[in-house]
């Protein structure tokens, strides 16, 4: 085989390098940049159908659990306790029903959303000191902090 045809390995290391920089060059260089700071954008901000955006936080004696639910009546809510997990489900059937007789127009329209989602807390929940309330839009779950009781198991 002639010298010509043969590759060197500094040739490939060579070649490697120059594409990694020029990978690298488009991922993190104008206006790609942007481009992708821009999509991230979206999809993090977008108020797709179905999202549910919660909040948790904690006081000395209790933890809080809110969650945006805009135009959605108590009777559409369904809340779940397990362990130290809450589930939040929306059933969210709507119907609207327009005629104008002038114009003999007549639309009628019906809207299905289903959503769901599971919090967790750092506390077991109590259904029978964890309370909830819808206002304005906004569910708003509490309960109080409640540590487990270390017990001793005896070894038989």
């Amino acid at each position: 085989m002639s010298e010509s045809n043969q590759h060197k390995p500094s040739d490939f290391r060579q070649m490697s390098e120059d594409l990694l920089k020029k990978m690298d060059a488009f991922f993190h260089e104008k206006p790609s940049n942007n481009l992708l700071n821009t999509m991230d954008h979206f999809f993090q901000k977008a108020n797709l159908p179905g999202r549910m955006p919660v909040d948790r936080k904690e006081t000395d004696k209790e933890w809080i659990v809110t969650a945006e639910l805009p135009g959605v009546e108590k009777d559409q809510i369904q809340l779940q306790l397990t362990g130290n997990q809450i589930r939040i489900a929306v059933d969210d059937d709507q119907e609207t029903e327009r005629y104008d007789e002038s114009n003999k127009y007549y639309q009628k329209e019906r809207r299905r959303e289903k959503r769901e989602r599971t919090i967790s807390v750092p506390y077991q929940v109590d259904k029978a000191t964890a309370k909830a309330r819808l206002h304005h839009g906004v569910l708003e779950i509490r309960g109080p902090k409640e540590h487990p009781k270390n017990e001793q198991i005896d070894i038989l």
